[in-house]
């Protein structure tokens, strides 16, 4: 008897799946109370919007491990600049794929929605003709027409508009060496959020990428 296929090992045909809107920023906390950073990390993690995930730099070099693009030898103990951005392409792709399929279904859904609003809206304004002479059935009596206002319908163009997923890289890239491979992997980054501390506040600077 064959074993289960790992979820991680499906093969899946991307031309199949809408294209999704990404947004990619980088957090780098320049903090000497541990304390203050771990509470801000924890604060971050309990972020209330689903479409937000956290990405640390331990998550991109173990993904750099586990997909072989990285393989540690007796002349080379730590990823490359190059090998931690081929990483985060495959991260970013490895967190797009179930966004992509959730997003397909709703498509999917809204369709669906859309037709049988469509038929309600003919209904109300072509009602099927009544005989006069024929019995009515009580049932039909406690039929209702659904409100055709009820039904919600999700746009084009908020489909292809509204952030569909947004990638938070704590801590990585640290470096322009960093930041420089990134780019040459056609990899975006659309924001730097430096946060920093003071004595009786945080600093923070957001440095636009595109």
């Amino acid at each position: 008897m064959k074993g289960k296929k790992d979820k991680k090992d499906e093969i899946v045909d991307i031309s199949t799946l809408p294209k999704i809107n990404v947004v990619t920023n980088s957090i780098i906390l320049n903090f000497k109370n541990q304390e203050r950073r771990s509470k801000l990390l924890e604060t971050m993690y309990k972020a209330t919007n689903p479409i937000i995930k956290i990405i640390f730099r331990e998550n991109i070099i173990d993904f750099a491990k586990e997909k072989a693009i990285f393989v540690e030898t007796p002349t080379k103990k730590e990823p490359t600049e190059d090998d931690l951005a081929k990483a985060v392409v495959g991260l970013v792709l490895e967190k797009s794929i179930p966004v992509m399929k959730e997003k397909k279904l709703a498509m999917e859904k809204n369709e669906e929605q859309k037709k049988l609003k469509e038929e309600l809206i003919n209904l109300i304004n072509n009602p099927p003709v009544v005989d006069p002479k024929k019995p009515v059935n009580p049932k039909d009596k406690k039929k209702e027409i659904q409100n055709p206002d009820d039904i919600k319908i999700t746009s084009e163009e908020e489909f292809a508009n509204n952030a569909d997923l947004m990638l938070l890289f704590y801590n990585y890239p640290l470096t322009t060496t960093e930041y420089r491979a990134m780019e040459n992997e056609k990899q975006v980054l659309n924001e730097v959020l430096l946060i920093s501390e003071s004595v009786s506040k945080l600093n923070l600077i957001v440095l636009n990428c595109v």
